[in-house]
């Protein structure tokens, strides 16, 4: 019998079993000592399965057998009756018994056995489980080349994989930063493509940004992707490599600068900075005769059907120019650059036929192009470009940004820099997609690693939201529990922590919604999805603003605020991360707004983002909180505050957000107006270094529309196109009192 504290390892199982029927009895797992199969294609799978239940450190090892004895073992076996990706496990008190329709769900299921055996102390109950997945692709995007990883951390994120039941590891091998995989006959993919002289510090993008000269490496050997694809084999994994092209081919051409277009004359080095960069892959024949090497090594290893090829983001200047290029669309009767794209994956997909393999791609491929039906399409770009690659004939999987592991997983002022990007456990979790479409596969989380450099990092980044991802990907909807998942996500993230996994808490943050009676009042609500903690808030205009004080019932703000959030448990210690917003009640809250520019043109983006109360400096930068200015102007904001106000000041900001330097426009002028018709002379507003935002003085003006003039008539370099350019300028709330 378990002990009084004993809490059932079967109830806290992720992702969340189809069935799972407790018996009365209970079994000691640390008396089996033995596992048996009569597939004898299982050998690397029951040894990978014993090793990993012999770290446990139970007194009795468990040892691979011919025959069962039926007494404290592990039985394992095939059923064709049972349905696609379904297994059945029965837990008896001295045996326990394994079918599945598949090797695959037979692993599956064997990864089932040794949670429950990792989250218990050796005792468990009987049980009867029935489970099936409800998506067939389950995966993780890695990115190694922005930051190596180690062959060793490779074999441990399969590992932890395999335990949640993801089954796919799609592993970002190349890129502009990096070549990380050996191809024979070209050393110097090697030598000169897999190191780079140092990596920009800060966001790349900051205006102030630098390099560290601290030069970065990394490429795997021969032994040790043999020695992982094998691992995978034995954890129901498949590996899809992927050879990012025609663009993001700054390391490859560095390393072979006669792959690139005659007319590249520009950096052909492996860059310090992360971006979207000009250097792109030669259409001549040279450039296939080397692909058909690398592809034909890559099958080599790889035993999986599919290689992913890239073909997103690809700048085509050089492409314009080339006379290489030219000849080709000329040759072929391509009448567009746009269409010369899909040329070069046609002919990449055709030796990859070669090789009894097929392509996958980003939908990037899909704009200008006729692509292939046999082209399994990976959707980032949105529902829409999901929706035309189905139109297409092709089939899908989901990555969306959404399930973009490098994004913040919480907009805490705590939180290490990201590249930006929101994306919290709860909408990983609840991500949706037409999962009866045969033709869309499943989904994928992306783990870009720019912003990534350790293994600290990544494990923050990756945890705990690959279980919300394995879960959304595993259990059927109408099985899911977001309650129930939060109470087993305890176990797990301390489970995952014992074995020195770096776990974030940043989905232990109470979220906001406010509602806005009137332009001049707030109402705030802190919503949580813990109620066994207490939600507690301080705000910067409180008499003690250092003072937490328990959330009861909304609070109404009437003035500039700051208000802070968090969680405290029942010791009154703080848990997980603080948030905070600044809410700014003011004239212009929901009034009609416009953006234009000087030829009167209306801006493609939402302008309410300006006059909704919420101000940005000290907040975490994301782009949908900001309105992005990305030419020299003049633009033209014109608010109509429906009826004449006495003004006293305006404030407009452009910086102050963390994560992220932001450029300030050259100028910001203002000019009021009681009857849209004549206008007060322009005056200039003056940066406010203490506020972080640009201000006028009204002096009690009266006024019901007000026009502000914005320039952003200035230059800076920008190292992706290895030229001058007008830097974005980003506004957030324009406030009127």
């Amino acid at each position: 019998m378990p002990n009084l504290s004993y809490v059932e390892p079967i109830t806290n199982i992720v992702p969340k079993p189809k069935s799972t029927i407790l018996q009365t009895d209970f079994v000691d797992l640390k008396e089996f000592c033995w596992i048996t199969s009569v597939d004898f294609q299982l050998d690397e799978v029951i040894q990978e399965f014993s090793n990993q239940w012999n770290l446990l450190g139970w007194s009795q090892p468990l040892e691979r057998r011919q025959k069962s004895n039926n007494s404290f073992g592990i039985s394992l076996s095939l059923d064709s009756n049972l349905e696609t990706n379904q297994y059945s496990l029965e837990i008896k008190t001295s045996l326990i018994q394994l079918r599945a329709e598949s090797r695959e769900s037979l692993i599956v299921g064997l990864q089932t056995i040794l949670q429950i055996a990792s989250l218990s102390d050796g005792v468990c109950s009987c049980a009867i489980i029935e489970d099936q997945a409800a998506s067939k692709y389950r995966g993780i995007l890695l990115d190694v080349s922005r930051h190596f990883r180690p062959a060793s951390e490779i074999k441990a994120l399969l590992r932890i994989m395999a335990f949640y039941k993801l089954n796919h590891f799609h592993w970002h091998l190349v890129d502009d930063q990096g070549w990380r995989i050996p191809i024979p006959g070209y050393p110097k993919l090697q030598s000169v493509g897999a190191c780079r002289v140092g990596t920009v510090t800060g966001h790349t993008l900051n205006p102030s940004s630098e390099v560290a000269k601290k030069a970065h490496e990394g490429c795997y050997t021969q032994e040790e992707l043999t020695d992982i694809v094998h691992l995978a084999d034995s954890l129901g994994i498949t590996i899809i490599p992927e050879i990012d092209l025609p663009g993001h081919s700054s390391a490859l051409l560095a390393a072979y600068p006669e792959l690139a277009c005659e007319s590249n004359c520009g950096d052909k080095s492996v860059k310090t900075h992360f971006g979207i960069f000009k250097n792109v892959l030669c259409n001549k024949d040279a450039v296939f005769d080397f692909l058909e090497i690398v592809f034909k090594q890559l099958a080599t290893i790889f035993p999986g059907q599919y290689i992913h090829i890239g073909g997103d983001e690809v700048k085509k200047e050089y492409w314009e120019t080339c006379p290489d290029c030219q000849e080709i669309m000329q040759q072929n009767g391509i009448e567009s650059i746009g269409q010369l794209h899909g040329h070069f994956i046609k002919r990449v997909t055709g030796i990859l036929a070669k090789f009894n393999r097929k392509a996958i791609c980003w939908d990037d491929v899909l704009v200008d192009n006729d692509i292939c039906e046999d082209v399994l399409i990976m959707s980032w770009l949105g529902a829409e470009s999901a929706q035309n690659a189905l139109a297409n004939g092709n089939q899908v999987v989901m990555t969306q940004s959404q399930l973009y592991f490098d994004f913040y997983p919480s907009l805490s002022t705590e939180e290490p820099m990201s590249i930006h990007g929101h994306a919290p456990l709860k909408d990983v979790y609840f991500y949706d997609f037409d999962r009866e479409n045969p033709n869309i596969l499943g989904a994928q989380a992306n783990v870009w690693s720019e912003y990534l450099p350790t293994r600290d990092r990544l494990e923050y980044a990756l945890f705990p939201r690959l279980l919300a991802l394995s879960e959304m990907l595993w259990t059927a909807e109408d099985h899911k529990d977001w309650p129930n998942f939060l109470v087993r996500l305890n176990t797990h993230s301390s489970y995952l922590r014992s074995l020195g996994i770096n776990v974030s808490d940043s989905h232990l943050s109470p979220t906001f919604e406010i509602n806005w009676p009137t332009n001049s009042q707030c109402e705030l609500l802190i919503n949580s999805d813990f109620p066994a903690l207490t939600v507690s808030y301080k705000s910067n205009t409180a008499s003690s603003p250092d003072i937490w004080i328990d959330y009861t019932k909304p609070i109404i703000i009437e003035e500039r605020t700051t208000i802070y959030a968090r969680f405290f448990n029942n010791l009154k210690e703080p848990v997980g991360m603080p948030v905070s917003i600044n809410v700014c009640p003011h004239f212009a809250i929901s009034k009609n707004i416009s953006v234009k520019t000087q030829n009167g043109e209306q801006l493609d983006q939402n302008p309410s983002v300006l006059t909704n109360g919420l101000t940005q400096q000290q907040q975490i930068f994301q782009h949908d909180k900001w309105f992005a200015l990305e030419e020299t102007g003049p633009y033209l904001i014109t608010i109509d505050l429906e009826s004449s106000q006495t003004l006293s000041e305006l404030s407009i900001g452009t910086d102050g957000a963390l994560g992220r330097e932001l450029y300030r426009p050259v100028s910001l002028t203002a000019s009021v107006s009681i009857d849209n018709k004549v206008w007060s002379a322009t005056e200039t507003l003056i940066y406010d270094q203490e506020r972080q935002r640009f201000l006028l003085e009204m002096h009690q003006r009266s006024g019901r529309y007000i026009k502000v003039e914005v320039s952003n008539n200035q230059k800076t370099y920008s190292f992706e196109d290895e030229r001058m350019v007008n830097p974005i300028v980003y506004l957030d709330e324009v406030v009127v009192n």
